[in-house]
């Protein structure tokens, strides 16, 4: 759940993004988001396998696996429209235990109106999910094209 306000804008990175709109700069360290159980979704392979096509397909643009609990996530906000960085204004940290997902924070001062960026690699295992390999195949996506689109 993001902690601080952001809205929806086209991004010179990629299509659209997500921009800060908030009054104060953010200093660096600053936690701005976590996950929120009831409001962020998450879900194991087996579950995601077993949910109709359309769902499979949406799933598959927008979740991510978490490197700390296997779990496939999706953000319930702006957070999953943040575009990926190799010199991101964020970054993850763990949380305190084994049951709670990495941490957002500021890696960087954000100012108002900067758009939020992440290195995507930091805490999305996708790439090394069996699971893609199978949506790939029944759903016909072409995982090259994909990553090219989203990494450059």
């Amino acid at each position: 759940m993001l902690l601080i306000p952001t809205e929806l804008r086209e991004s010179k990175i990629h299509g659209v993004g997500v921009f800060y709109t908030g009054k104060e700069v953010i200093p660096a360290g600053k936690l701005i988001w976590w996950f929120q159980v009831g409001f962020d979704q998450s879900w194991t392979e087996d579950q995601i396998l077993a949910l109709p096509t359309q769902a499979q397909r949406h799933l598959y643009y927008n979740v991510w696996k978490s490197r700390r609990s296997g779990l496939y996530l999706l953000c319930a906000d702006n957070l999953k429209y943040v575009n990926h960085s190799y010199s991101p204004n964020t970054h993850f940290i763990d949380g305190p235990s084994k049951q709670f997902e990495a941490n957002c924070y500021s890696y960087t001062v954000i100012e108002p109106g900067q758009e939020i960026t992440q290195n995507y690699r930091e805490f999305d295992a996708v790439g090394e999910s069996e699971l893609w390999e199978k949506l790939e195949k029944s759903l016909g996506i072409e995982r090259a094209a994909f990553d090219k689109e989203v990494y450059g």
